[in-house]
């Protein structure tokens, strides 16, 4: 059992590190749009928040993804050198009990990783669909639209 939770983990976690190292090279005219000190800027401040939120969210995926790639690795091959009492009622006594760390920090970093992808995708979503631009019409749909993809992903998250 040991073995199928590690290393089953490494295989989702090598995708979110995959995507998230291709997002974070992404938006490039945006982000440098962002890195200049013009007043003249296309972006709002909503959308410039928003785009430091993108790029937060996608370096911290990557990161936690790593992490998770990592620490699935080292515990599989403990689990492999075979140095612990293999006996316990069940497999999440068994990991709690001789990879308390390692079980501990591959749950937490994939599950922070998906968290901040999850983030990243709804923050891609409303900049690349200008979904926070300001529009002179009131009754323009763009800010239900956006409320829509932000609670979307959040009621994935829960």
């Amino acid at each position: 059992d040991a073995l199928g939770y590690f290393g089953g983990l490494r295989v989702p976690a090598t995708f979110l590190a995959g995507s998230s190292l291709a997002a974070i090279f992404t938006l490039k005219h945006k982000a440098s749009n962002l890195a200049s000190n013009k007043e003249e800027s296309d972006l709002s401040s909503i959308e410039k928040r928003v785009l430091k939120f993108y790029h937060l969210m996608s370096v911290s995926a990557f990161a936690l993804s790593l992490n998770t790639i990592a620490t699935c690795t080292v515990a599989y091959t403990a689990v492999i050198h075979g140095r612990f009492d293999p006996f316990a009622e069940t497999a999440y006594l068994f990991m709690k009990r001789e990879f308390l760390y390692e079980f501990t920090m591959v749950r937490w970093s994939f599950l922070s990783s998906v968290f901040c992808f999850l983030g990243m995708l709804a923050s891609r979503l409303l900049i690349e669909f200008e979904l926070l631009k300001p529009t002179g019409d009131v009754k323009s749909s763009r800010p239900d639209v956006a409320r829509l993809v932000v609670f979307s992903i959040g009621a994935l998250v829960t």
